[in-house]
């Protein structure tokens, strides 16, 4: 019988941490032989240690920290080094399972022969390299939120999981071409494209955002869960809390603020670029932050002080960002349904 791993790499954000976990444990735990975690935050050895000991403390989880704020695909080829299973799942952090089955469902498709490779399509890459593939492959490049894949077919790959840029000059097999300039891509995409190019049989498989949830619906890419937790560590309301918070590691708060700025957060460079967002969008995201403040909030008692900093946070970004508390209260109650353990 095939085995089955799952594949997240987190922030170190207990409140969203516990929704993603809570979601493992209630609804798809059996549909995977394990989960493996990594998280990465500068937070000190008191949030860290509740985070190994209550949020993720099962035996189906292995748990590893890094120091920092990492960039999306920067620990996932790391994950799939510490575990021999033949199919795994990689799932972003801020994808939450409603559905009993439905990772078991998607990983069936892989197990009987029917496709090789399963994710969301996504066009966050060069259009050249991306023509390419539809041209040579007859399909679209994957996205990370969600990737199905046989670690048989991870093994033929460079195993880089990050952001990549293609540079002129150099022939690339995958695209039987060089390319014109520097063709840039998001995380996962150049990992997709390698997998692709093994002439796999592909699967598109919708993500659902927080924008396109529907009933009945297995899961979500909430799509800034916990890119949102970084903007609150250097706002001016809760940086004299946090700080206190930080590991010694991080040698200053400057030094964590300059880090969180540069960790590619959407809320991350300040509050007035959430002014591009419309009001649904921006309650949208925020009713999945305020949906897991609220279910874990006495949860989170033995670390309190982190949890009042995390309210002083999240009170600001809602005052200074305009969401219409009405509004933001509707998809609380709709989005809040949607969780039924």
């Amino acid at each position: 019988m095939m085995t089955r791993a799952a594949i997240i790499a987190a922030r170190g954000d207990p409140f969203a941490n516990m929704l993603i976990a809570d979601s493992f444990k209630k609804v798809w735990r059996d549909e995977v032989d394990m989960l493996y975690v990594a998280v990465s935050s500068w937070l000190d050895g008191k949030v860290k240690a509740f985070l190994k000991d209550v949020v993720f403390n099962d035996p189906k989880i292995k748990l590893f920290f890094f120091d920092g704020l990492s960039q999306g695909g920067d620990h996932e080829p790391f994950l799939v080094e510490q575990g021999k299973e033949d199919n795994l799942v990689m799932l972003e952090d801020d994808v939450v399972i409603f559905k009993k089955g439905s990772i078991d469902d998607a990983f069936k498709k892989i197990e009987t022969g029917k496709y090789d490779l399963l994710g969301q399509v996504s066009g966050a890459i060069d259009p050249f390299v991306l023509e390419k593939v539809r041209n040579i492959y007859s399909t679209e490049t994957l996205g990370p939120a969600f990737r199905f894949f046989k670690r048989k077919d991870w093994e033929k790959t460079d195993k880089v999981y990050t952001s990549f840029s293609l540079l002129p000059g150099k022939y690339y097999k995958e695209i039987r071409s060089d390319v014109p300039s520097v063709a840039t891509m998001d995380t996962g995409l150049w990992n997709s494209v390698q997998m692709i190019s093994l002439k796999l049989k592909v699967l598109d498989i919708k993500e659902y955002r927080a924008t396109e949830i529907t009933p009945g619906c297995p899961w979500t890419h909430v799509n800034a869960l916990t890119s949102w937790s970084n903007h609150r560590f250097f706002n001016p309301e809760t940086m004299d809390f946090v700080g206190k918070m930080v590991d010694p590691k991080a040698k200053s708060i400057e030094f964590f603020r300059a880090e969180a700025r540069s960790s590619g957060s959407i809320y991350g460079k300040n509050t007035a670029s959430t002014k591009e967002w419309s009001e649904k969008e921006i309650c949208r995201l925020m009713s999945w932050v305020t949906i897991a403040m609220r279910k874990y909030w006495d949860s989170l008692a033995p670390i309190d002080e982190y949890r009042q900093a995390y309210k002083k946070g999240y009170d600001f970004f809602i005052k200074e960002s305009e969401a219409p508390s009405l509004l933001l209260e509707k998809y609380v109650k709709e989005n809040g349904a949607y969780l039924t353990w």
